[in-house]
């Protein structure tokens, strides 16, 4: 599932839905709905089996989350984390094990990415 790319929704008729789009040729593959606020930020996984999505509304009002999506069931795996700011930013370390976020207000939070067996978290 390496040619493809996501692409996350923060507006009204679509708040917090992701799309997947297929590279070649293009197309859209799926869309991801879970978030209850906009998204924000998208990384996939160094093995490129799961997707991590983050979401938030204003600067700092609105509660953020941070949620793992199993790209070859198409499902959501976990919200991992939930914060009571929107996360703005967030980057996963090349081996797949630290996850990293960053809140309206500047705030650079980290965390061991939750694991199984037969992926990146």
């Amino acid at each position: 599932m390496a040619d493809m790319l996501a692409l996350g929704w923060n507006d009204r008729d679509k708040p917090g839905d992701i799309s997947i789009w297929m590279i070649n040729p293009p197309r859209e593959y799926s869309r991801l709905r879970g978030h209850q606020q906009g998204v924000k930020a998208l990384a996939f996984t160094p093995d490129n089996r799961a997707l991590i999505s983050s979401s938030g509304a204003g600067l700092t009002q609105y509660a953020g989350e941070i949620k793992v999506w199993d790209l070859a069931s198409l499902q959501e795996r976990a919200t991992v984390v939930r914060l009571p700011k929107p996360i703005w930013a967030i980057a996963l370390s090349a081996d797949g094990h630290t996850l990293a976020g960053v809140t309206g207000d500047n705030t650079v939070s980290i965390w061991q990415a939750p694991l199984d067996r037969d992926s990146s978290p």
